[in-house]
């Protein structure tokens, strides 16, 4: 009777080392489990070198900021903050222009190219900006 208790006590304690290893691998696979779902439900942008969009305010007769620095085709949002009509114009013939709009956003993406981009408010002299891509 002895040696069935001391075997079965021999047993058990196979069977604890067992379950504790067990346990512990499975602490470390729900731990590097976690720490791949913490890296995959950063922001998207993040993950591919991207970021929020830069948001230039169009009110009064300014533009607000009226000079940014942003990374080549980054998104560019600006914004109608009152209904005075605006529009934007860039001094490079191929770029971008915005229709006279007194509400809403508009939308595009920086050049590819760095360098500076100066535009202005054909309506209201002196309402300039500029952006630079670097």
């Amino acid at each position: 009777m002895g040696k069935i208790l001391r075997n079965a006590s021999t047993t058990g304690t196979g069977f604890a080392r067992s379950f504790t290893r067990r346990i512990g691998l499975g602490i470390m696979a729900a731990t590097l489990i976690g720490a791949a779902c913490t890296v995959s439900s950063s922001p998207a942008g993040a993950q591919l070198g991207g970021s929020k969009p830069t948001v230039i305010g169009v009110k009064s007769l300014s533009f607000d900021p009226n000079k940014v620095t942003v990374k080549p085709g980054a998104t560019i949002n600006f914004v109608w903050r009152q209904s005075v009509a605006h529009n934007i114009v860039f001094e490079a013939k191929d770029a971008p222009k915005a229709k006279t709009q007194n509400k809403g956003t508009w939308t595009m993406k920086a050049s590819s190219k760095p360098g500076t981009y100066k535009y202005k408010c054909t309506l209201h002299p002196g309402m300039n900006g500029q952006i630079i891509v670097k």
